[in-house]
């Protein structure tokens, strides 16, 4: 067992759940956990899954812990057998405890006291009637265990665990999520058809390929897929990405490029501990098209640093407008920033409205092809995690969906450096100011 499996299986709660990726070992810790409990105080399991063929290959699983820990105990230990019967429906053991494989049906559960561990459990047809009918035969002291993963958010253990994120404990629940970054993190190896083992970037770079990536998002990063609207479509943002582009220009690369048909404006999104730094700069020519020239990205970079290579583009003095994020961390570059540079530099503060307004700006410029950037995996990645939401009072927002690298910082320096573009000389108004 893996340390995340084995957290599950010292986990005593009444009421568990496991939001997990797909292929980590859910099945095998799920069951070693109720083969332990079973064996530990004696009481019934009953397991569920989608079909009544998944639920007996669960207890085939079950069974195979069984039957190891019955070899042990009797050629290591001299004990005697603990198995009284095991077939593709049951387990009975010795000390009078019987594991059951049943399938997704409310009406063979009624009556029973027992234990359950319910696989798959997002798949579940009518999850709300058959959770309403399982819970009341736990009510005597016995457990539940849930585990899956995610399939929406409509069904009953994506309720369950909505409850669980907003109340926490007092939810009467206890929740393990486990990505496959974190699985490959604790041990778990990936390899191709060959043996080799596989990186978890070379592992998600074709996966993503392959699946797309809300696809990736629900099979392994353990996202609720239906609380995503995908503020752009994984079609629009390969269609605005170029090939060979170059990512990084110089400051004196861009001298040379700027003239009369070559306006150069900036956004930029701070970031330190966490989050990139993304100086985003793009140019706009007489047709109104915006070609991204230059994406510089720092990574956990000082901020003195970050100012000296912000300052370094700036002191060529063909940017002609520049917003910088001034929330949090960005106040005070921003503010330095003004005070050396004026005119050309506009303090951005983000709120729901002014990122909305932006992202939207941004979106139309790409749906229309007017909007580039060179193709790259992370910048695609990051762009393609901007979700919409709306909220229950019907407002809506934009935010980057969490459990990525980054965070929508590519996203939010190009949306500043477009909105610097069309507001600049404009007349338009600004959307924050300092």
């Amino acid at each position: 067992m893996r340390p995340y499996q084995r957290r599950i299986i010292a986990d005593k709660a009444r009421l568990k759940g496991w939001v997990k990726s797909r292929q980590v070992g859910g099945s095998v810790g799920g069951t070693l956990d109720m083969v332990v409990d079973a064996l530990q105080t004696h009481n019934d399991w009953n397991t569920m899954s989608r079909t009544g063929r998944q639920a007996k290959k669960l207890l085939r699983k079950a069974a195979d812990h069984v039957e190891a820990i019955d070899f042990y105990l009797r050629t290591r230990l001299g004990q005697k057998t603990i198995i009284d019967k095991i077939s593709t429906e049951e387990i009975v053991l010795k000390c009078g405890s019987v594991m059951a494989a049943l399938p997704c049906d409310a009406n063979t559960t009624v009556g029973d006291t027992v234990n359950w561990l319910l696989d798959e459990w997002a798949l579940y047809p009518n999850s709300e009637i058959i959770f309403g009918t399982i819970k009341p035969s736990i009510m005597h002291g016995r457990r539940l265990l849930g585990l899956s993963t995610p399939r929406g958010r409509h069904g009953k253990f994506a309720i369950v665990h909505q409850n669980w994120r907003e109340l926490g404990a007092e939810s009467g629940w206890s929740f393990h999520i486990t990505t496959i970054e974190d699985a490959i993190r604790e041990g778990l190896v990936l390899r191709d058809h060959l043996g080799k083992v596989l990186t978890f970037e070379e592992f998600r770079v074709q996966e993503i390929r392959d699946i797309g990536l809300e696809m990736w998002l629900q099979e392994y990063m353990c996202t609720f897929l239906d609380t995503i609207t995908a503020f752009l479509s994984w079609e629009i943002i390969q269609n605005c990405g170029v090939e060979g582009q170059t990512l990084v220009k110089s400051p004196e690369q861009l001298v040379q490029l700027a003239g009369p048909d070559c306006e150069l404006y900036a956004g930029v999104d701070i970031g330190r501990r966490h989050d990139l730094t993304v100086i985003w700069i793009i140019s706009r020519n007489p047709a109104g098209q915006y070609r991204t020239e230059s994406i510089v990205y720092l990574t956990q970079t000082p901020f003195r640093t970050q100012e000296e290579v912000l300052v370094s583009y700036l002191r060529t003095g063909v940017i002609q407008h520049c917003c910088i994020d001034q929330m949090g961390i960005g106040m005070q570059l921003a503010e330095n920033m003004q005070e050396d540079f004026g005119g050309i530099i506009e303090p951005v503060t983000f709120s729901n409205s002014s990122k909305l307004a932006m992202g939207e700006k941004l979106r139309v410029q790409m749906e229309s092809g007017n909007f580039t950037f060179p193709l790259d995996d992370d910048i695609v990645e990051d762009f393609a995690s901007v979700e919409r939401v709306i909220t229950d009072q019907g407002n809506v927002r934009i935010a980057a969906t969490p459990g990525h690298k980054t965070h929508g910082d590519y996203f939010w320096a190009a949306a500043q450096a477009l909105h610097g573009a069309t507001s600049f000389g404009s007349g338009e108004v600004a959307i924050a100011s300092a």
